[in-house]
């Protein structure tokens, strides 16, 4: 774990940015949901709770990550894994091609790109992308206790 940071090349940059969103968009959720439903006395705010709570969850993503990136991890067997068939894609040809086809078709090699990369370099992803996310939810969070 010396050069860590040297790990990281520029191809890396489009699959963390993916998987950061993807983290923000689902922790943005569960902050609103519990906002509407959780909070029903009105006494807490958003930016105390379920951003800490959803911070520490993503800075201990991290540490799995990192774990399984020095070897430690793997004992558990993934959801993806576990549920192998469900998730092979399939591919189907078709009769025929639309217009939507070839408009798709960067937008498809973009979502393919975390795929072509090695094991080691999708649990960097990973770990950055929770890195990026466990900033987003804690900063505010500790910023807001502070004041």
């Amino acid at each position: 774990m010396k050069n860590f940071f040297k790990k990281y090349n520029k191809y890396m940059i489009g699959p963390m940015i993916y998987k950061t969103l993807t983290r923000l968009m689902i922790g943005a959720l569960l902050c609103l949901l519990w906002a509407k439903y959780g909070n029903t006395s009105g006494h807490f705010t958003v930016l105390n709770y379920p951003f800490f709570i959803l911070g520490v969850t993503f800075l201990g993503l991290l540490w799995k990550n990192y774990l399984q990136l020095d070897g430690v991890g793997g004992g558990l067997v993934s959801a993806r894994e576990a549920l192998g068939i469900l998730f092979k894609r399939r591919k189907e040809e078709k009769k025929y091609k639309g217009i939507s086809d070839y408009a798709n078709q960067e937008r498809r090699e973009d979502a393919e790109e975390f795929d072509g990369l090695s094991d080691e370099e999708k649990l960097m992803c990973a770990m950055a992308a929770n890195f990026f996310s466990a900033l987003f939810f804690l900063l505010p969070s500790i910023a807001v206790s502070i004041m």
